[in-house]
């Protein structure tokens, strides 16, 4: 077992039942030594109160170590809890009531997913003015998740993806789990650092726009390649590798314009 918090609860009661009983024992034993023979029903009455000391004290603090080791198995929480002390308090605060109170597994689920969706939905608007070198990261996250969708489910779901999001993967998140929770911790580290130091965000122009399609034709790109995303047909397969090849050129641009269009970018697929 990996720590006492895996134990069973019976095996809490029992402990905490015998401690009782012995402490009991221990005091009715001195007790009755000195004629008080009603002493020796300490030990049943300690025993008894073991029952609900262990139900109010100890089981909700072993369901808080369950429930924190759960989710900081989770990227975004662990580094949540480095880059957002506060937040990460509230967030394991609210797993754990909900942990408390859902009647089911997939009630608990279901409140979960809620939960985390609200989080990064109030972070998102954070993102765009983080540092060029987060924003990059951030992309780089994302074109591993569209990959990572082409090989899973093939070019037809990897197109669906570039255009409508999530949205195409419904159903089908726990095949994608990994890379979701390194593009949600590059969220988290963003986020935390726009919040630290805020950039100020300036509009893509059209030059900037020109500087990145020159990366993408260097790279490989090709004129069709510009047709399928300004057209953004989710029936065309050949979009999935289009998408990510000019992600990538957006990565590559340097200078202020790679930066804009990075910003422009980011805004764009946060939300998707």
């Amino acid at each position: 077992m990996e720590s006492i918090v895996d134990l069973p609860n019976w095996l809490f009661y029992a402990a905490i039942g015998a401690c009782f009983g012995v402490a009991g024992g221990i005091v009715g034993w001195l007790l009755d030594r000195g004629g008080r023979k009603w002493a020796r029903w300490i030990p049943v009455v300690t025993i008894a109160l073991s029952a609900p000391v262990t139900r109010e004290f100890v089981e909700p603090r072993l369901l808080n170590a369950r429930v924190v080791r759960e989710v900081e198995k989770m990227q975004w929480v662990s580094t949540l809890k480095t880059e957002m002390p506060d937040e990460y308090a509230r967030v394991i605060g609210e797993f754990v009531a909900i942990a408390q109170s859902a009647t089911t597994g997939e009630e608990e689920e279901r409140r979960s997913g809620e939960l985390t969706r609200r989080f990064f939905e109030h972070h998102r608007p954070n993102l765009p003015r983080a540092p060029d070198d987060l924003l990059a990261r951030y992309l780089e996250s994302y074109i591993a998740l569209m990959k990572t969708v082409r090989l899973a489910d093939g070019l037809n779901v990897c197109a669906q993806f570039a255009v409508n999001g999530q949205a195409a993967i419904q159903g089908k998140r726990i095949a994608y789990l990994n890379a979701f929770d390194d593009l949600a911790r590059q969220v988290v580290v963003a986020s935390a650092a726009s919040i630290r130091a805020p950039r100020p965000v300036e509009a893509a122009t059209a030059d900037d726009w020109a500087a990145v399609a020159s990366v993408y034709l260097e790279s490989g790109g090709s004129a069709e390649g510009f047709s399928l995303l300004e057209n953004q047909d989710a029936s065309s397969p050949a979009l999935c590798d289009v998408s990510i090849d000019f992600l990538q050129a957006v990565v590559d641009t340097a200078g202020p314009s790679g930066l804009r269009v990075r910003t422009e970018m980011t805004k764009v697929l946060v939300g998707s």
